[in-house]
């Protein structure tokens, strides 16, 4: 059960880190969630009942979620492109203006 309270916890932590663009921590935050996550799976057979629907729940959740946050990423990459091709063309406006 103390898997599923730390799960819950890492959405806020990865918003953050995708809203700040905190790249690193990002990939800090997620490889702790995939520790969290491998130890909740390999304990899951014990698990009672009412635990389950909880972690079913859970994973649907964490599941949403990261939908939400793979869409942000993507928006993120596209204007970080678009800010790259516009400064990789105004590199070169200035090189032909100076050549």
């Amino acid at each position: 059960m103390d898997e599923l309270n730390c799960l819950s916890g890492y959405s806020a932590k990865i918003q953050k880190s995708l809203t700040t663009g905190s790249w690193e921590d990002l990939s800090e935050i997620l490889v702790q969630r995939q520790k969290v996550l491998e130890n909740f799976f390999s304990q899951l057979d014990s698990m009672e009942m009412e635990n389950k629907s909880d972690a079913v729940y859970l994973i649907k959740k964490i599941q949403q979620e990261d939908e939400i946050f793979l869409k942000l990423l993507v928006a993120q990459k596209q204007g970080l492109e678009k800010k790259f091709l516009s400064l990789k063309q105004s590199r070169k406006s200035v090189k032909a203006y100076q050549g």
